[in-house]
């Protein structure tokens, strides 16, 4: 073994140095344990000419070559992928921890001191360090065991760094540091300071956003440390973003926060560089929390769908910035706006419809003193604002299109403005045309408090494309994950997410089911997951579902990975020489049910372990099935009982069906929810249920890659539901960020 590696070795290295340099680009190259040791790290020569990252932890390397050479490259014994660099990595984001349940004087924060000591690990764009929100006043030393360091580059000093900030690294050689003021790890664009504040930021008094809703803004763990790991801009290099992940395991943080997305929804986990880097660190205990991407509200859309990953949707919270929209009939219309005013309400103005915001280049004339209103599609609706204001108009308001539904934008307008609702744009738009001089003025309101959360539309949404079997996103809201590693520091990343899903809140703040902004409609399981995190449930849940590595390698192996691909994972020699199984059983806290044709049984086996310490417990299992016509689930045992801490029991749920879908249109339509809940005197432990019924498959359509690795049987015509819905910033939403 010795001698093949030795010449694996040689033939690397002779035939990268005699390569041309003409027409090279960056590429991903990655390899199994087995031939980790051949690779020739320690050449020096090599090293500085050709490679510009080593992934020790990752199983690989990053270097720039010719595509003749990356050809070659990948038939060689012991390389398992060859990818090309790309930029297909992109970004995704006062009163949250108060609506979240957190409370000063009792609670987890007092209990974990605000999570002093956790240090959490943020890959995104950069950190502004002189923000308060970084100060490092009342905090002891810097953690024991921490390797990690600031950099000194160019507008950044690493004195710069604190007991807060104990961590900044700037990784921008795959985007060549091309275009981009601060080639160091200052944030360029505000996305990685808003990240790391919402996660970790110490308390700001006075903190206000254009002078609304001032009050103390302080992150989820205001006690907790901070490592930013620069690797993206406007986007992120896949390289980047592995040698940012190979820095935050090496360095030893505690949480990894990912508010990212990789492109390419259809890649494989084995070709999945977010996928890959998660379990890397998930295998040396680091809880791993990820965005569920911006693609809602179409299904299949959810993004970071490893099962090792917690995938965080967005939802709202319980603060909004209303502004009303009178008209000249009475009618009275609220919006959502952050342009600041002295005054009560404005005068009245004429008000002219001019159709879709996206195409105002060209401005109609005589706007001047006029309230305008328009739908938009997408785009930067402020913008669009700042050109009806250049041209003299008194007002503006954007109407949503109707993918986003009833959700509201709180913008920073430049102009008396409001952001309305698809059925509250409606009903404006009707006046305008059906009145011959259509007026109307803007009442200002003071922020206030309404129902929440609400799932945001453009949250992302399942069936997971990728394995049906694994139900995602997990949760909404940002998490607390730094509170309970420490709160419990010996617990896994499997447990911390299960205690983060089992006591999760389906019902919003007025005890009535969460609603989806699409439609106004109560959210599925397939928007919220198992619901709104409750930090303080969540610390002492009862029972965990726990999973280890060889559980997340049988999960891979029952999705037919070949023994190469496995390689990426594991150095196990043969670890699916046993029976796969099916993905569906692995232990995880939710339960995603497919039916295939011909199919009318499925079981599945989950395992519970005792973390509570009121013993002994004796728990009964209550089922809510909102379609017993459809479907009947049955649990056996009824009952678990625990007398000692760690102890774990078997259960096993039966799902029978007599249904056969055969519409392929309402594949998605037809899908049922429910939940499992085990219950005892203090504890509650709940488990969503969602279960489909897969048609059989039409003649002439070819299944989609992405349900294939699930087994499945659904076809492109399903994916036309899948659009792509990137929204702006939205400062009323909670973002799928989890700490």
């Amino acid at each position: 073994m010795a001698s093949s590696h030795f010449i694996f070795s040689v033939i690397f290295v002779l035939f990268l140095n005699s390569a041309a340099g003409n027409n090279m680009s960056s590429y991903l190259i990655f390899v199994n344990h087995d031939s980790i040791t051949s690779l020739p790290f320690d050449d020096t020569k090599w090293l500085s000419t050709r490679v510009f990252y080593t992934y020790e932890a990752l199983r690989g390397f990053a270097a720039m070559l010719t595509e003749v050479e990356s050809a070659f490259i990948a038939t060689l014994p012991g390389v398992t992928a060859v990818l090309k660099d790309q930029a297909n990595t992109k970004l995704q984001t006062t009163r949250s921890p108060e609506f979240l349940g957190l409370n000063q004087n009792l609670g987890l924060w007092p209990d974990t001191n605000f999570g002093e000591n956790v240090i959490i690990g943020l890959v995104d764009t950069g950190i502004w360090p002189e923000a308060a929100s970084f100060n490092d006043g009342g905090l002891g030393p810097v953690p024991s065991g921490w390797k990690g360091y600031c950099e000194d580059r160019v507008d950044f000093n690493s004195s710069l760094c604190n007991k807060k900030l104990i961590g900044a690294k700037y990784f921008m050689k795959g985007f060549n540091n091309a275009g981009f003021a601060y080639q160091s790890p200052r944030d360029e664009t505000g996305h990685g300071s808003h990240v790391a504040s919402t996660a970790a930021g110490v308390p700001v008094e006075h903190a206000n956003l254009f002078g609304f809703a001032e009050g103390t803004a302080r992150g989820i763990a205001s006690k907790a440390r901070i490592a930013m790991y620069k690797a993206c801009a406007a986007t992120c290099f896949n390289s980047d973003i592995l040698a940012a992940l190979e820095s935050a395991i090496k360095d030893g943080v505690h949480v990894l926060s990912l508010s990212l997305v990789h492109d390419e929804s259809e890649a494989p986990y084995f070709n999945n560089i977010i996928a890959r880097g998660g379990f890397a660190a998930m295998e040396r205990g680091i809880f791993v929390t990820c965005a569920a991407g911006n693609g809602g509200p179409s299904p299949t859309s959810v993004m970071n769908t490893a099962p090792w990953l917690t995938t965080v949707g967005a939802g709202s919270i319980d603060r909004t910035f209303p502004i009303d929209v009178v008209l000249g009939d009475g009618q009275v219309h609220t919006g959502s706006s952050l342009f600041s005013s002295n005054l009560n309400a404005t005068e009245v103005f004429p008000l002219v419809y001019v159709g879709i915001c996206d195409s105002l280049k060209t401005l109609p004339q005589n706007l001047m003193g006029k309230i305008v209103v328009c739908s938009y599609l997408r785009g930067l609706i402020v913008d669009n604002a700042l050109m009806v204001q250049a041209v003299g108009a008194a007002g503006f308001i954007a109407v949503n299109p109707k993918i986003v539904g009833e959700e509201l934008k709180a913008l920073p307008y430049p102009l008396p403005a409001a952001s309305v609702s698809f059925n509250e744009g409606k009903q404006i738009i009707s006046y305008i045309i059906s009145t011959q001089n259509p007026f109307g003025r803007f009442v200002f309101n003071i922020p206030r408090k309404e129902r929440a959360p609400a799932l945001a539309s453009f949250s992302s949404r399942g069936p997971n494309p990728l394995v049906l079997e694994i139900l995602k996103p997990d949760l909404i809201a940002p998490g607390a994950a730094a509170l309970l590693r420490a709160r419990h520091p010996s617990w896994s990343p499997a447990v911390i997410r299960s205690a983060l899903m089992t006591t999760a809140a389906t019902n919003d703040n007025q005890g009535i089911p969460i609603l989806d902004y699409k439609d106004m409609q109560a959210a599925t399981a397939l928007g919220i997951g198992s619901g709104y995190i409750n930090p303080n449930r969540a610390a002492d849940p009862g029972l965990v579902y726990d999973a280890s590595v060889s559980d997340y390698i049988s999960f891979l192996c029952s999705l037919n990975y070949t023994e190469g691909q496995m390689k990426l994972f594991t150095a196990k020699p043969n670890p699916c020489s046993g029976s796969a199984g099916s993905p569906g059983n692995l232990n995880y806290p939710s339960f995603s049910v497919v039916f295939k044709p011909n199919s009318n049984i499925q079981v599945l086996t989950r395992t519970v372990t005792c973390v509570g310490e009121m013993l002994p417990e004796v728990y009964h299992v209550i089922v809510v099935n909102s379609e017993t016509e459809k479907v009947t689930i049955t649990v056996e045992p009824q009952m678990l009982s625990f007398n000692s801490v760690g102890e774990q029991q078997m259960y096993k749920i039966k799902f029978e069906t007599n249904f056969v879908q055969e519409n392929d249109s309402r594949v998605f339509d037809d899908m049922m929810f429910g939940f499992i809940s085990w219950e005892s005197e203090k504890h509650m432990v709940r488990s969503p249920i969602s279960v489909i019924w897969i048609p059989e498959p039409v003649y002439g359509f070819e299944p989609s890659p992405r349900v294939k690795n699930a087994g499945a049987y659904l076809w492109p015509k399903l994916n036309l539901f899948l659009t792509q819905a990137m929204c702006l910033l939205v400062t009323s939403f909670v973002f799928p960020l989890g700490f």
